[in-house]
């Protein structure tokens, strides 16, 4: 921590992302950090390999560099960018191509991880049987939740080549759970660091004036693994008489693998083309 009366320099910060997007909340981690540096006066720059647009201005730079989209190996040209701009921090986000991830790690990168892809070659820590994997990441442990030998055999050397990129890096995590997954997995505990997410506030929204009662809102996909099966069963024990609302985006749940309970018990959603539950379309 900087002492009190020590004046803190303007840094040179590039990140790299494999999307230029406000979709999710990984990318909007991202952007919240970009807007958190601008306003203390960092010069920031984003590349991406591709770009999904953004509802909003972002005070950053931004650079196109194809193959940080890809989810498989594939060459990425990080040098020109890097002597062009001479960053005084590589930050990098969300990228899962191994090639790229080896290449920014060589250059000293700082890692953010908030997906699986490192420590799981299947389904985000579930297995096939739809239960909760507790199990490390092992040959003989993900075999088991694949039918095609040779995609798993596939996938497995490309999770395993992520890891390996980040082995030595300091790596930063939103979560312990995600700590404890990374270490499982063979990361030294000592490169882990949790830093949780951290609220960006607009100006003006304390303004903001409330169009409905109050409420507990849950926001995001209703599949199992986004925990909403905990939030009914945390509102139904807190006894509140608040309603609760879930604001969906992506596909409704029972078009997902993981399906959602079949009652709410008085929850109500929006943000689908038709509300949760009992509607034949989505």
């Amino acid at each position: 921590m900087a002492h009190p009366g020590a004046i803190i320099l303007p840094v040179r910060v590039l990140h790299l992302t494999d999307r230029l997007t406000d979709r999710g909340g990984a990318h909007r981690h991202l952007l919240s950090i970009t807007r958190a540096l601008a306003a203390r006066g960092h010069e920031v720059h984003i590349a991406a390999g591709a770009a999904d647009g953004l509802s909003e201005d972002v005070p950053a730079t931004t650079h196109s560099l194809p193959g940080l989209e890809s989810r498989t190996p594939r060459p990425v040209s990080l040098d020109p960018l890097l002597d062009r701009l001479r960053p005084d921090v590589l930050h990098v986000h969300t990228v899962v191509n191994p090639v790229a991830l080896e290449s920014a790690a060589a250059r000293g990168a700082v890692f953010t991880v908030q997906d699986h892809r490192s420590f799981c070659p299947s389904r985000g820590k579930w297995t096939a049987r739809g239960e909760v994997c507790r199990v490390a990441l092992s040959p003989a442990a993900c075999a088991e939740c694949f039918e095609d030998r040779a995609y798993y055999d596939e996938i497995l050397s490309v999770t395993q080549a992520r890891l390996a990129a980040i082995r030595k890096a300091t790596v930063l995590v939103l979560s312990e759970y995600m700590r404890s997954e990374l270490v499982a997995a063979g990361l030294a505990r000592q490169r882990v660091h949790v830093v949780p997410p951290f609220v960006d506030f607009e100006e003006g929204a304390d303004a903001a004036v409330p169009d409905g009662p109050p409420c507990v809102l849950f926001v995001g996909r209703l599949v199992e693994a986004k925990g909403p099966l905990d939030a009914v069963a945390a509102w139904r024990q807190s006894g509140s008489r608040c309603p609760s609302w879930w604001r969906v985006r992506g596909r409704c749940a029972h078009k997902s693998k993981r399906r959602a309970p079949r009652s709410w018990d008085g929850s109500r959603t929006n943000g689908c083309r038709a509300s949760w539950p009992g509607r034949a379309r989505c």
